[in-house]
């Protein structure tokens, strides 16, 4: 009985979880269920772990959540699943980004992950164009299923500004890679306006649209991987330049850099990131 209960707390917080993310009121799903199958009380208890749902109801929940149907009885395989359609999720309404939510919820349940940050630099987002980076409207990504993701904020007037939060959701990535033992690829693509205007009306997006960008040639994807060139004693090898942006970040008051820090500032410069929007950032960090 116990195990049951575990099984069953696995399985309502994960529905609970995936409902939030892509913004589904209750409501909704019991009114494409129909409420003489499912109230939404008994809805909320379950999301609550406070009683069970049948496999059968479960199961029509699941679709419309974008989740598969048989993972309920088997909650080793990846829950989500569409073939047909984008599914789209938001991340918190926050100033600053702490975690990307949707895609360390999805990481959990992948081995594989492939992220591209869409771009748009279109006049309704001119008000961020003095943070100098690019400005990154949406996040695409694809897991082992080949389902497809869109992530963007809730606010369609709003960017996800990773550079207010560098390096955290950065290094929140990596974590999970570690974490999940896991493989991320990162690349970046300006968006056409036709797609950004789809984007931002939260339109009908065709799911083949969006997939087409993880094959397009033009795309390059980066690994996101822990470094493996550590010394006798376990710690993380640094060239040179690594040496003098950990001396910098020193002298800024800061604390001394964690691994990931390191890699996120390899990153950065790999990426041929002006010097002076980097400082410019972690200056801004200290007030």
């Amino acid at each position: 009985m116990a195990g049951y209960s575990l099984f069953m707390e696995k399985i309502s917080g994960i529905f609970k979880k995936a409902r939030k993310l892509q913004d589904i009121r209750q409501q909704e799903i019991i009114e494409k269920i129909k409420p003489e199958i499912l109230t939404q009380a008994a809805l909320s208890s379950f999301e609550a772990n406070k009683s069970t749902i049948s496999a059968r109801k479960l199961k029509k929940i699941a679709q419309e959540l974008n989740l598969n149907p048989e993972f309920v009885d088997d909650v080793s395989l990846n829950p989500f699943y569409n073939k047909n359609s984008v599914i789209k999720m938001f991340v918190k309404e926050e100033v600053f980004l702490e975690k990307l939510e949707p895609i360390h919820f999805v990481a959990g349940f992948n081995k594989r992950l492939s992220l591209i940050f869409l771009v748009a630099p279109y006049p309704e987002l001119k008000k961020f164009k003095n943070l100098g980076l690019p400005l990154i409207y949406a996040i695409a990504f694809m897991d082992d299923m080949n389902n497809v993701f869109l992530v963007r904020r809730k606010k369609a007037t709003e960017i996800i500004n990773l550079a207010g939060d560098w390096p955290n959701s950065v290094v929140k990535i990596l974590k999970d890679t570690e974490a999940y033992q896991s493989e991320i690829t990162i690349a970046q693509k300006q968006i056409e306006r036709p797609l950004f205007e789809k984007i931002r009306d939260w339109e009908a997006i065709s799911k083949k649209e969006i997939a087409s960008f993880f094959k397009a040639k033009d795309i390059k994807f980066t690994e996101v991987a822990m470094s493996k060139e550590k010394d006798e004693n376990g710690k993380l090898v640094l060239d040179e330049s690594e040496e003098k942006a950990v001396r910098f970040l020193r002298s800024l008051g800061m604390k001394a850099p964690t691994e990931l820090d390191i890699i996120v500032l390899k990153a950065l410069r790999e990426a041929k990131m002006p010097h002076e929007h980097v400082l410019e950032f972690i200056k801004k960090s200290q007030l």
